[in-house]
């Protein structure tokens, strides 16, 4: 696979300057947001229904356009140069069916390199690498469309994994999947991050993957209430209507254990 595009100064990955966004009603989801996320960190964003998470992060590769701020992708402003943002930071959404484009799971893995413009046989060496970063090889002729929730799941992620992406943010990755499909895709997670690569999970369920996070942080009506070490935060994310198990120390709020 190609190698990340990398920036010869410090800039952090992202960096947002009070971010604001209003929907045409008048209704404000975000307000006066201030982040950096850096390089090859493991954050986790919760929140509950309608605490903006997903507003925030439309906001990373110019989906949706703040109403005032700025959001920079390697100390570039998104707005400014979308394709930047587009290129460095990939997204895995909730339903993977939204992500699916193509007939067969090879060609929708090869849509992001061709459209970067990659050639052919470089394309096909990155689609393998994909898929078997993913263990979908086996499924490669198969129509995407007719997979589980779970296959579907691991080839969206082998399509953004195949674009090389700095940061890959995941919306609500373990809606919809059981037991098994969870701790298969937390593995999968695990693995994109340990190659370094930075990885944004958005969930309100932490008991399944905070114990790999290096950073929490906590949206309630489009603030940050709270970012820090997710061990001194549990109580905070009670606070905020947050699933924790009762008792659950935070070396243990994984499916992997």
């Amino acid at each position: 696979m190609q190698n990340h595009m990398k920036q010869a100064d410090e800039n952090p990955l992202i960096s947002i300057s009070n971010l604001c966004h209003r929907f045409p009603d008048g209704t404000t989801a975000l307000n006066g947001i201030n982040l950096e996320i850096e390089k090859e960190s493991f954050t986790v964003i919760a929140g509950k229904n309608g605490s903006g998470k997903t507003v925030l992060m439309k906001h990373l590769n110019g989906i949706l356009a703040p109403t005032s701020g700025t959001v920079s992708v390697c100390g570039i402003d998104v707005k400014k140069d979308p394709w930047n943002a587009r290129r460095r930071i990939g997204f895995v959404f909730q339903n993977p069916d939204t992500q699916i484009v193509a007939q067969t799971v090879r060609d929708d893995i090869a849509f992001g390199p061709e459209n970067l413009g990659y050639g052919r046989t470089e394309t096909a060496e990155t689609v393998n690498a994909a898929a078997t970063a993913m263990d979908i090889s086996h499924i490669l002729e198969h129509s995407p469309h007719r997979l589980s929730g779970g296959e579907k799941k691991r080839v969206s992620i082998a399509g953004i994994i195949a674009m090389d992406p700095e940061l890959i943010v995941f919306d609500e990755p373990f809606t919809g999947l059981d037991y098994s499909g969870v701790k298969i895709l937390l593995k999968k997670m695990l693995e994109v991050h340990k190659n370094g690569t930075s990885v944004i999970v958005i969930t309100h369920d932490l008991e399944k993957v905070l114990a790999h996070a290096d950073r929490l942080i906590i949206l309630s009506g489009g603030n940050i209430v709270a970012d820090g070490d997710p061990g001194k935060l549990l109580d905070t994310a009670k606070e905020h209507e947050l699933r924790i198990p009762s008792g659950c120390e935070i070396n243990r709020m994984s499916w992997l254990r």
